[in-house]
């Protein structure tokens, strides 16, 4: 499995911890901060067009992915999680469309920014204006083990400690934003090569 996450912390910024476990690399970036104005309106600059990329393929795995993350909210005694947005998982979608490739196997999975500015701050850049709580990251996995279908993705997050106590266990989270890379659907079934989720406090 390749996943990391980043969670927001007071008094931290951007720093990094590694923690190994299994035959993956987990990735634990930390800061106080969101990105300043100017950072936030060059996200939106660099994402000028999110419309373009938004399909149907995108929507199901989204659908489906809230199903899932919130069937094991409800497990572990949460309560359920509503998107942002539609607009924030579409800035989602492009965001990781610039940064999945980084990410391809065998280059080491790790969180991105697009300039200065991180996934939340182009969230911030559609217009909304909620406390990102953390970060989780689904990257593209080697061949052999395929592409990341909702329930595998919430499945995964949640047998992860670490992962699970951002997007399951944390009871100030009530928003989520999420984008996929390379989504794909066969019959009844949809799959995306990378996924991403913000967590906001409402």
């Amino acid at each position: 499995m390749r996943y990391t996450l980043s969670r927001v912390r007071p008094r931290l910024r951007h720093s990094l911890i590694l923690l190994r476990f299994a035959a993956a690399a987990l990735f634990v970036a930390t800061t106080s901060s969101l990105a300043s104005p100017a950072d936030t309106a060059h996200a939106v600059d660099v994402i000028d067009d999110v419309g373009e990329i938004r399909d149907e393929v995108s929507d199901a795995f989204m659908t489906r992915l809230l199903d899932e993350i919130n069937a094991r909210r409800a497990r572990v005694g949460t309560a359920p999680l509503t998107f942002v947005a539609h607009g924030a998982n579409v800035v989602l979608d492009e965001f990781l469309s610039y940064v999945a490739p980084s990410m391809e196997y065998p280059n080491p999975c790790m969180h991105q920014t697009i300039g200065d500015a991180l996934a939340w701050d182009f969230v911030a850049g559609q217009g909304y204006g909620g406390s990102p709580l953390g970060e989780v990251l689904a990257c593209p996995a080697p061949a052999a083990q395929g592409y990341w279908t909702p329930a595998r993705t919430a499945e995964s997050w949640l047998t992860s400690p670490v992962h699970a106590d951002i997007l399951y266990a944390d009871p100030e989270a009530s928003m989520i934003a999420c984008g996929a890379y390379a989504a794909q659907k066969s019959g009844r079934s949809v799959a995306a090569a990378a996924v991403l989720c913000v967590t906001y406090r409402g």
